[in-house]
Protein backbone atom coordinates (compact mmCIF):
# COMPACT_ATOMS: atom_id res chain seq x y z
CA UNK A 1 0.00 0.00 0.00
CA UNK A 2 1.56 3.33 -0.85
CA UNK A 3 2.03 6.34 2.06
CA UNK A 4 -1.14 8.56 0.57
CA UNK A 5 -3.26 5.46 0.82
CA UNK A 6 -2.19 5.13 4.43
CA UNK A 7 -2.95 8.74 5.16
CA UNK A 8 -5.98 8.84 3.38
CA UNK A 9 -7.78 5.84 5.53
CA UNK A 10 -6.09 6.53 8.99
CA UNK A 11 -7.83 10.32 8.56
CA UNK A 12 -10.74 8.47 7.43
CA UNK A 13 -11.25 6.18 10.37
CA UNK A 14 -9.67 9.04 12.73
CA UNK A 15 -13.19 10.94 12.23
CA UNK A 16 -15.40 7.78 12.91
CA UNK A 17 -13.47 7.19 16.26
CA UNK A 18 -15.72 7.18 19.33
CA UNK A 19 -13.94 7.49 22.85
CA UNK A 20 -15.90 5.17 26.03
CA UNK A 21 -17.56 7.63 28.14
CA UNK A 22 -16.33 6.34 31.16
CA UNK A 23 -12.90 4.68 29.60
CA UNK A 24 -11.07 8.08 28.10
CA UNK A 25 -8.66 5.85 26.27
CA UNK A 26 -10.96 3.01 24.51
CA UNK A 27 -11.30 4.13 21.34
CA UNK A 28 -13.64 2.74 19.41
CA UNK A 29 -15.95 2.14 16.17
CA UNK A 30 -19.33 1.18 14.78
CA UNK A 31 -18.70 -1.52 12.18
CA UNK A 32 -21.76 0.33 9.81
CA UNK A 33 -19.25 3.61 9.56
CA UNK A 34 -16.42 1.16 9.19
CA UNK A 35 -18.29 -0.40 5.99
CA UNK A 36 -18.10 2.13 3.30
CA UNK A 37 -14.22 3.41 4.04
CA UNK A 38 -13.62 -0.64 3.94
CA UNK A 39 -15.49 -0.77 0.49
CA UNK A 40 -18.39 -2.36 1.28
CA UNK A 41 -21.53 -1.18 -0.16
CA UNK A 42 -23.94 -3.44 1.60
CA UNK A 43 -24.09 -4.14 5.39
CA UNK A 44 -25.38 -7.47 4.31
CA UNK A 45 -22.00 -8.43 2.54
CA UNK A 46 -19.83 -6.71 5.31
CA UNK A 47 -21.52 -8.40 7.77
CA UNK A 48 -20.75 -11.78 6.15
CA UNK A 49 -17.40 -10.12 6.63
CA UNK A 50 -17.34 -9.84 10.10
CA UNK A 51 -18.99 -13.01 10.49
CA UNK A 52 -16.05 -14.89 9.12
CA UNK A 53 -13.21 -12.63 10.93
CA UNK A 54 -14.93 -14.11 13.97
CA UNK A 55 -14.98 -17.49 13.22
CA UNK A 56 -11.39 -17.31 12.44
CA UNK A 57 -10.94 -15.77 15.75
CA UNK A 58 -12.42 -18.21 17.93
CA UNK A 59 -10.72 -21.05 15.74
CA UNK A 60 -8.00 -23.41 18.31
CA UNK A 61 -4.69 -22.22 17.94
CA UNK A 62 -2.12 -24.84 16.09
Amino acid sequence: MNSDLIQKMQNQFDELVHAHPDEGSLDFWFARDLQTPLGYARWENFQTAISRAIGLLTLPSR
